[in-house]
């Protein structure tokens, strides 16, 4: 799927004098890339303002919360909360079947597998830990958080998919496309011919809020990313066909 003309201001969910955040749609890609070089959001936002300095990325298919700093001093002092660990990173994700997660910890070092792969690798690995929580439960899938404390190469996804439970959507770690028949009883295909289509086109992560201390007022602020169209579908189908 190709993201065409955003309207970059419209993904602005904060803004102010040192920073910007906006809540990344998916299929958008963060930075430049051999296939388009104007269509990223470091392009985006520069194009919007001429000193605007991406200070962390997102996976294209990966939807929400990102910073980006006006000027190279706002980016250095948001750039040190990255190094340091203290920016506080959730995000919201679909897995299937029923789990009831209570601060699981997860560090397993990971290490990337050419260009777009990364794996558990104990040997050339670089520690990574992540925190996860159930959200809700449905009958045959689970809304969880997961808190990544440091930011390793596909680091949810892969952690998730090691303790068996990839993410929907996720056919490179293991996830299963999500589909209607799955959740809706009596459900018939219109076509007994056609395959049937998942509902959902991507892994199911999204970036739903970020704390970081402000660089200019060096209080706390913390910005939340409502879930975009496609992810508030399917937690709504699930409310709908799959509730407990």
């Amino acid at each position: 799927m190709v993201v065409k003309k955003i309207n970059f201001k419209s993904l602005i969910i904060h803004e102010d004098d040192s920073v910007i955040i906006i809540n990344k749609p998916a299929f958008l890609v963060s930075t430049v890339t051999s296939f388009d070089l104007s269509l990223t959001v470091e392009a985006l936002a520069k194009a919007y303002n001429p000193n605007a300095i991406l200070c962390h990325r997102l996976d294209k298919n990966t939807s929400g919360a990102m910073i980006i700093a006006k000027g190279e001093a706002n980016y250095r002092l948001i750039s040190i909360q990255f190094e340091r660990r203290e920016i506080e990173k959730t995000y919201h994700a679909i897995i299937e079947g029923c789990f009831l997660i209570e601060n699981r910890e997860v560090s397993l070092p990971i290490a990337k597998v050419g260009n777009n792969k990364a794996s558990i690798d104990f040997v050339n690995g670089k520690a990574a830990k992540t925190i996860f929580n159930t959200l809700k439960i449905f009958k045959n899938y689970t809304l969880i958080e997961a808190k990544p404390v440091t930011g390793r190469f596909h680091q949810i996804r892969v952690h998730s998919a090691h303790k068996g439970t990839p993410l929907i959507g996720d056919a490179m770690y293991g996830g299963n496309p999500f589909l209607l028949s799955k959740i809706k009883r009596k459900y018939k295909q219109s076509s007994k011919v056609e395959e049937e289509q998942s509902l959902f086109r991507r892994q199911a992560l999204h970036s739903y809020s970020i704390k970081f201390i402000h660089p200019e007022t060096q209080e706390a602020l913390k910005i939340v990313a409502p879930y975009p169209k496609d992810f508030m579908n399917v937690v709504r189908l699930l409310e709908k066909y799959n509730a407990q």
